[in-house]
């Protein structure tokens, strides 16, 4: 983590917190919760080339969450994201690595 941050362009990449909202009854089964995962997943497949990302399923049946940490080239949500069907149901928040707490929260998901 040390040489990435020493090499990261902050103007031409961002990074990212992703959080998916549940709706009631979401994230009680491990199975049916990988399923959400992979789904979103499974429709990104075109945008892995401009992105890097730790995302996963975190917790304990039946209180799962779905989050994760990601990378991708430019400094907005790019339209791949946006057009994602599930779109709405992730909450995405820049991080801005000058804070200790945004760095961690990217180590923590890329290296634990």
């Amino acid at each position: 983590m040390k040489e990435f941050w020493e090499m990261y362009d902050n103007e031409g990449f961002s990074l990212w917190k992703v959080k998916y909202d549940k709706y009631e009854g979401e994230g009680e089964v491990l199975h049916m919760t990988n399923n959400l995962l992979g789904g979103f997943i499974q429709r990104l497949d075109t945008f892995r080339k401009y992105s890097f990302a730790v995302h996963g399923v975190y917790g304990d049946e039946p209180k799962l969450d779905i989050k994760g940490a990601w990378l991708w080239r430019g400094v907005d949500i790019p339209f791949e994201i946006k057009d994602h069907v599930s779109y709405e149901y992730n909450f995405f928040t820049k991080l801005d690595i000058t804070k200790e707490e945004d760095r961690k929260y990217v180590e923590d998901m890329w290296c634990c």
